[in-house]
């Protein structure tokens, strides 16, 4: 194994740890079997011990989906950040095949991988088309390589996603758009007894004081009660919280609602709104 090799799997064990600090003792324990093996070129018994563990090390739970598309305004991003955030979910082949599609953009830049504590992401240089450099912008760590496709720009489809989420909640579709209201999407309607329509939205808001405004916005729209669907509570503030109340309208939150399935498919977890 070349220290290349050990080097980006050593970094790759350090992504799995922020993402999820229960894997520390793993993660530790991963890199411990790669150094003994690596001294004792015992390569062979390297891939024997070390797959569970990497395994377990690198399994992404399904709230970090709903994460990831509240951390990402446009719910797009690079190929590679997709792969290192659920290359190793069981679930996001079926996911990629179901609610993601390829747009006409490419990078210019990607998240780091690497560990240096900055933070800060790597500026796309494109010497030819199959040489693609991830380049640290202040020079702390060593460029590394992507391919054709780890550039290329993956969004969420809306329309299948939506769709999903009307169909798993029993609303009516009628889809749209809101002029003055950015990120905010009226999905159509919830009618839980014959007469009674309540407009629902969703937005994926990564700020609480852009949530409270889009709540306001939307209350400004004089169709209260409504519903509001977030993919997280993260953002969700008492005030906010307060202003939905005062309406009668209500939030859903997806992570709560739903769970995903092997084949990438959304199932909800009870039928209906409730508030």
């Amino acid at each position: 194994m070349s220290a290349l090799t050990y080097d980006g799997a050593v970094s790759r064990l350090k992504t799995a740890i922020k993402k999820d600090p229960q894997q520390e003792k793993q993660a530790a324990c991963c890199v411990d079997t790669i150094t003994a093996a690596i001294e004792t070129n015992r390569l062979d018994e390297l891939v024997e011990r070390l797959w569970p563990v990497v395994k377990a090390c690198t399994t992404v739970s399904e709230p970090r989906l709903w994460q990831f598309l509240e951390e990402h305004p446009k719910q797009n991003a690079a190929w590679c950040e997709w792969q290192d955030a659920f290359g190793g979910w069981e679930s996001f082949s079926g996911l990629e095949t179901k609610f993601l599609q390829l747009t006409n953009q490419r990078a210019s830049a990607v998240n780091c991988r690497t560990d240096c504590g900055l933070g800060c992401p790597r500026k796309v240089v494109e010497h030819a088309a199959d040489d693609i450099a991830a380049v640290c912008p202040e020079q702390e760590e060593k460029p590394y390589s992507l391919n054709k496709r780890d550039v290329l720009v993956y969004t969420l489809n809306r329309s299948s996603f939506h769709k999903s989420i009307c169909t798993g909640l029993g609303i009516t579709r009628n889809e749209n758009s809101l002029d003055g209201i950015p990120g905010v999407f009226r999905l159509g309607d919830y009618t839980p007894t014959a007469g009674f329509n309540f407009p629902v939205y969703l937005t994926f808001k990564n700020d609480p004081d852009e949530l409270l405004e889009s709540v306001r916005n939307i209350s400004l729209l004089g169709q209260d009660p409504y519903a509001l669907i977030i993919p997280t509570r993260k953002q969700l503030t008492p005030r906010t919280e307060d202003l939905l109340s005062r309406s009668g309208s209500i939030c859903i939150v997806l992570s709560e609602e739903f769970s995903i399935q092997g084949n990438g498919s959304l199932k909800a977890l009870r039928p209906g709104i409730s508030g």
